[in-house]
């Protein structure tokens, strides 16, 4: 039976991969295209713009269906159900530019949204909304504007994630606090909120006499109103299924169990979107659940105290993986605080609603049935900053690969079912049950040491980010790490969206140096965000040339508010780290005026098996005088200078290092016209396997310590 399912399901899976493929591959980012489709969901963006999400669609004629899409537009007002014919540039998602990054494709296509529309005009052409539907988002736009009106924010904003399910006001002051803390999952419509409503009016129902049919189709209306007023998201379609399932086994006589109807919801929800099996708010769904009804139930047995507690760890042990797999760290603390939270959710639900409710004809009592939500959140978010200054309260785990785990869930799983057939098999025997507490500490430790403990140290790999028009070089040298520059001229945040992600990614808790080839922002605005976000940079490594100007004042700052220390390099010196020796070329001072390129800190590498070069952004001259002073040998990697300016990298350079892989970093489709084709011809002329992270993504060339290499480009697998 299990292997018919899985036949029925993988072929149900191809078949939903040829579908989109079948578009897809006709399409390409800029093409003129004609949709039709029906809103189901719509968000607000800055500049009066807005984000239309349409179900039911066609592409360029009717005879030419596809998966749901996204269409950003300066046209708002839409309701949603209206049928729209929207006219714009097609473009597919893509993948995460850098490890660590948002991968936008895998988001949206686990969601079975394949593409979005940059609209130039959209138009309704019809309306599928029924006067039911209507009322639930105009009750919604009103519960949203009490809410705004007598708590303000930060407080409204969490109440509308808490209530409605709307995340759309949230400052990201405050997401991140609840996410760096473990508790964000209370800003998404679970199981409780489903519970609280549906089953408790259910309950109040049969007890005031009402039959289990009339009880349950009350109940059920209610829910699949609050699922479709809360943007019917995955986890409330799994929650609103399970209680649905509940209340349908009272009616026939049967009951149920909430692992059976977990499954159930979900094979459903597969059935529908195969995709969702990579999405990460029905892993977290499902996980969780599995915790409260598996791990913690589990761990709970033979213990009459802490029940609550052993039911929150079985949760977050269930759960670990796919936190450290979605954000690559674990907020160490949040057992307990989500012991503090979770039972405190329910007066902020109910008050949050009832508030609500009689915010639409009495402000005054809404102000007063609102205070509880207040006080709460209030506590929530002190609590968290409390614990953010308790030590080790973010443990850095990278992302776990997938093989570390099966052997994670393996051992819990195996751990836990010896755990209930010891404890079954000798009910009378007290001691014994006693004498598991410590058994199932070793287990929950020796599984969280698993995850937490793993680390992977390559013996050399170097990687060249994409930081847009910039510059941004990692290195990793057996488990020591160096950046060579971080900075963009095209991407505003940096260091918090690119590097600080990438590096926890990699389980990098600190930078040991980081070389500065000069100080334009192209180069240090990524650095000067990470210094800001606190993030431990050892040194920062410049040249004792480095002019004194305004940018390296700023950054100068920037280091001794971190206490980062700062070391100058003359020509000669250098450092030695493991099978790698780092020496500075130039400048030797015999230049001091000029702009910062000329300046720029020029570094060769060399290994037992290969050499490198990095130049920062030096002109055709200053490569002429390196020429005369040093003498350069064939190299295996070449930083291209200054993004491939056509003014660098002449072809006496070049052909004095021969290179045979060039690295260049420069935005897609930048104003510079970076790299110039004048530079690509010569490194064609001398045979180098050129890669450009404006096209590419992300570029690591790794080298084992047998001297072979392998290139790797995550974005483009």
């Amino acid at each position: 039976m299990l292997l018919l399912i899985f036949l029925f399901a993988f072929l149900h899976t191809q078949r939903q991969i040829e579908f989109r493929n079948a578009y897809l591959s006709i399409y390409e980012d800029g093409d003129e295209v004609t949709v039709w489709g029906e809103i189901y969901k719509e968000e607000e963006m800055e500049e009066s713009k807005c984000r239309l999400y349409l179900k039911d669609c066609y592409i360029d004629s009717r005879d030419m269906p596809c998966n749901d899409i996204v269409v950003y537009s300066s046209t708002t007002g839409f309701q949603v159900g209206s049928i729209l014919k929207v006219q714009g540039k097609f473009n597919h998602f893509t993948k995460a530019p850098n490890e660590g990054g948002f991968d936008s494709m895998q988001f949206y296509h686990s969601q079975k949204i394949d593409f979005y529309i940059k609209a130039e005009s959209v138009e309704q052409i019809g309306d599928n909304s029924s006067g039911c539907l209507r009322w639930i988002v105009g009750l919604k736009e009103a519960l949203k504007k009490v809410y705004q009106r007598d708590l303000k924010q930060p407080w409204s904003g969490l109440v509308q994630g808490i209530v409605l399910g709307d995340k759309s006001d949230i400052e990201d002051e405050v997401k991140e606090l609840f996410t760096e803390n473990g508790i964000v999952h209370i800003l998404t419509v679970s199981g409780l909120h489903v519970s609280l409503l549906g089953r408790g009016l259910y309950e109040f129902l049969r007890k005031r006499g009402l039959g289990f049919l009339l009880s349950a189709l009350a109940a059920g209306t209610l829910l699949l109103g609050y699922g479709y007023l809360t943007g019917n998201g995955v986890s409330a379609q799994r929650a609103v299924g399970m209680l649905l399932l509940f209340m349908l086994g009272d009616v026939i006589g049967r009951t149920s169990d909430m692992l059976n109807s977990m499954g159930g919801v979900c094979l459903v929800l597969l059935w529908e979107n195969p995709f969702l099996v990579g999405y990460s708010g029905l892993l977290f769904s499902v996980t969780a659940l599995l915790g409260i009804g598996v791990v913690g139930k589990i761990l709970a047995m033979g213990t009459k105290r802490w029940s609550g507690l052993w039911m929150s760890i079985g949760v977050t042990m269930a759960t670990l993986p796919i936190v450290a797999l979605s954000y690559y760290e674990v907020p160490l603390y949040s057992v307990l605080l989500n012991c503090i939270v979770i039972p405190l959710l329910t007066p902020v639900f109910v008050c949050g609603i009832l508030g609500g409710l009689l915010g639409l004809i009495w402000s005054w009592g809404s102000r007063v049935c609102l205070l509880p939500c207040r006080w709460i959140l209030w506590a929530y978010r002190a609590l968290c900053g409390l614990i953010e200054r308790l030590p080790m309260a973010q443990i850095v785990t990278g992302r776990p690969p997938v093989w570390l785990v099966v052997i994670y869930y393996a051992v819990l799983g195996l751990g836990l079912w010896y755990m209930y057939h010891r404890i079954q098999s000798q009910p009378e025997e007290k001691e014994k049950k006693r004498g598991t507490i410590w058994y199932r500490i070793a287990l929950l430790l020796g599984c969280f040491l698993l995850l937490v403990l793993y680390k992977r140290n390559p013996y050399l790999e170097i990687t060249c980010l994409d930081v847009g028009q910039g510059d941004g070089v990692h290195l990793s040298i057996q488990g020591t790490n160096l950046m060579i520059d971080g900075g963009s001229s095209s991407l505003d945040g940096l260091g918090e969206d690119r590097l600080i992600p990438y590096f926890k990614y990699h389980k990098i808790t600190k930078i040991d140096y980081w070389f500065v080839t000069h100080a334009d922002l192209d180069h240090i605005s990524g650095l000067l965000q990470v210094l800001e976000q606190g993030y431990p940079i050892e040194y920062l490594v410049v040249s004792a040339y480095i002019p004194r100007d305004e940018n390296y004042v700023t950054l100068q700052q920037a280091a001794d508010k971190c206490g980062t220390k700062i070391l100058f390099l003359e020509p000669g010196e250098g450092l030695s780290i493991g099978p790698v020796e780092l020496a500075c070329l130039l400048p030797d001072g015999t230049k001091t005026n000029g702009d910062r390129n000329d300046l720029s800190l020029v570094l060769s590498m060399k290994w037992d098996s290969g050499s490198g070069l990095f130049a920062g952004d030096i002109s055709q001259e200053v490569e002429e005088y390196l020429l005369q002073q040093v003498k350069l040998d064939d190299v295996t990697i070449y930083k291209v200078s200054h993004h491939g300016s056509k003014y660098s990298n002449s072809s006496e350079l070049l052909q004095a290092i021969n290179p045979e892989v060039a690295l260049i970093s420069s935005g897609k489709w930048n104003v510079y016209g970076h790299p110039h084709k004048d530079t690509l011809d010569r490194l064609e002329e001398v045979g180098a396997q050129v890669y450009n992270t404006g096209w590419s993504g992300q570029i690591t060339v790794g080298f084992r310590k047998n001297g072979s290499g392998y290139l790797y480009l995550p974005m483009l697998e």
